[in-house]
């Protein structure tokens, strides 16, 4: 092989190598998410725009294939987006919550409940355990008025599921302080068995829930659980 051949042979190899870097790079860069993932949301400050949005984020959803997920994360994110608005935007809310959607819902966006607007968002699209899941992985980041491309970031490196999981977990170790504590056992003492048995199972306690309930005579018995970081002297109730 002369010297001429080897030369071409080497710089043959390095072009090849070098529009392979490219062709990753490229397919690198497509992968990441452009603003023209999420729709134009700003339009449901105009009059009937809520409606529509939300009828083309249902035709969305029902058109997505099961397990397409870049198209069901674009989705989500588009509600995310479109809810940050009605956040913003009184008058798109208050027509939010007159969509036929709500009709005959107990449950329905109110001017008392704006805090879980992005579950109703959530929810005029998804069934209740889809929004409900995405709403953990993203109230946090609504609730310090994250941008959704932001957000999207994060959907696409962790996931719904991952982040719905960790929300779960941080909350629970503020509701808790991170400690389990030991169940506490009480009794309540009342005049007669009669007014135990009425009392039997109703009684309430500020900040616990009490479980494994025991009627024994005029007494109800019962443990304590913690419902949220709260203390509360619990004594003997008499009737």
């Amino acid at each position: 092989m002369t010297k001429k051949n080897a030369n071409q042979r080497v710089e043959k190899r390095r072009t090849k190598k070098s529009s392979t870097r490219r062709k990753l790079r490229n397919a690198s860069l497509q992968q990441k998410p452009q603003a023209s993932e999420l729709p134009n949301v700003e339009r449901l400050i105009e009059p009937g725009g809520t409606a529509t949005f939300f009828q083309e984020m249902k035709l969305a959803v029902d058109e997505t294939e099961r397990g397409h997920r870049k198209q069901l994360r674009q989705t989500v994110m588009a509600i995310y987006a479109g809810a940050m608005v009605m956040k913003r935007n009184q008058d798109s809310y208050d027509e939010f919550g007159l969509l036929p959607h709500w009709e005959n819902k107990r449950q329905r966006p109110k001017a008392d409940n704006q805090d879980r607007l992005l579950y109703f968002a959530l929810r005029i699209v998804f069934p209740n355990d889809k929004a409900s899941k995405y709403k953990t992985a993203l109230q946090s980041y609504f609730d310090r008025d994250a941008s959704p491309q932001e957000v999207l970031l994060k959907v696409r490196k962790r996931g719904f599921e991952n982040m719905a999981s960790a929300a779960r977990k941080a909350k629970k170790a503020e509701t808790d302080g991170g400690a389990k504590r030991r169940p506490q056992r009480v009794t309540f003492s009342f005049r007669s068995a009669k007014d135990a048995k009425r009392h039997f199972k109703k009684i309430k306690v500020i900040g616990f829930r009490i479980r494994n309930w025991t009627l024994r005579g005029s007494t109800i018995s019962g443990t304590l659980r913690t419902r949220r970081k709260h203390t509360c002297n619990t004594q003997n109730a008499s009737k």
